[in-house]
């Protein structure tokens, strides 16, 4: 047995094309260069970065070409992005990669708040998108390791990758609409959301003493159910909302923020299926989970 896309059941609202725009990739892989990422007339180079920025095609559906330019320009920096608490104050000349790209960013993102007057929505995406490189790299503070970290204490430490919020959060950033509401006191968590969850098969075989089969069956219903269970709670927050007072506007911009989790969650699988990074050529069927198993299983 396998797990097709096809198995898990969204609402059709939720889907989206991609977004048609492209010119972003011109102007991001442009500044890229001057910062020392990528070079001229390498096309290696381009399309390593296009494929990298081209999620945002697929994440936002909706935004113009300088608001994908900004999520554009997120993205193609948290891939190699160093925060440190002490790289600012700095008098080390010249400044590395690590700290040319995280000052790119800082200063894309904070010039778009100022001039939109949000720096709150600024201080959550920078916020969060430091959790999520904490959350992938556990290690990145540690500047005198020489020698291999063992893969058993790597594993122990690394945390569950949560980019979603940060994801969301950028998009919200460059949102222009969104500006009447706190979105601290919007939930961001995509586990809460039922989304996203951090359960091994090997782990659930073990935990719910089912078979292989039986187990992927399992992933399936419980997805679905926690989809459905998500379109209840939306609905419920709405209300809920509206009985304490929330305009129409302020309404509005909540079913804003609650379309971007659904493109997002939407465009994360879109993108999966297309890009070189998921998978390869020559591949046939596409399914998250074939019933041939990993060594880890």
């Amino acid at each position: 047995m396998s797990i097709s896309y096809k198995d898990f059941r969204y609402p059709e609202c939720w889907k989206r094309n991609p977004n048609s725009k492209n010119q972003y990739f011109a102007e991001i892989f442009k500044d890229s260069i001057k910062v020392g990422i990528y070079e001229l007339k390498n096309q290696k180079h381009y399309s390593y970065m296009e494929d990298i920025v081209g999620i945002c095609r697929y994440f936002y559906p909706t935004i113009d070409n300088e608001q994908l330019t900004l999520c554009g320009t997120f993205m193609n920096c948290h891939e190699h992005i160093l925060f440190t608490d002490q790289f600012l104050n700095s008098d080390v000349e010249p400044p590395t990669l690590c700290e040319k790209l995280t000052i790119l960013l800082q200063n894309s993102l904070k010039q778009w708040a100022i001039k939109y007057k949000k720096l709150e929505t600024y201080n959550i995406t920078i916020t969060t998108l430091i959790q999520w490189m904490y959350s992938v790299y556990p290690l990145n503070k540690i500047s005198d390791l020489t020698d291999p970290i063992h893969m058993d204490l790597y594993t122990f430490i690394r945390k569950v990758n949560c980019g979603v919020p940060s994801s969301i959060a950028v998009v919200l950033l460059v949102d222009k609409e969104i500006n009447e509401i706190d979105i601290s006191k919007i939930l961001l968590d995509p586990f809460s959301l039922g989304i996203h969850k951090s359960n091994p098969l090997y782990f659930l075989q073990i935990n719910e003493n089912l078979s292989y089969d039986d187990i992927l069956k399992s992933i399936i219903n419980k997805c679905n159910q926690r989809v459905n269970q998500k379109v209840n709670d939306e609905e419920l927050l709405l209300k809920q909302l509206k009985e304490q007072g929330y305009t129409e506007n302020q309404l509005n911009q909540v079913n804003l923020i609650l379309n971007y989790i659904h493109y997002i969650i939407q465009g994360n699988i879109g993108y999966s299926i297309c890009s070189k990074r998921y998978n390869s050529i020559d591949q046939e069927d596409k399914t998250l989970f074939e019933k041939n198993r990993s060594c880890y299983i």
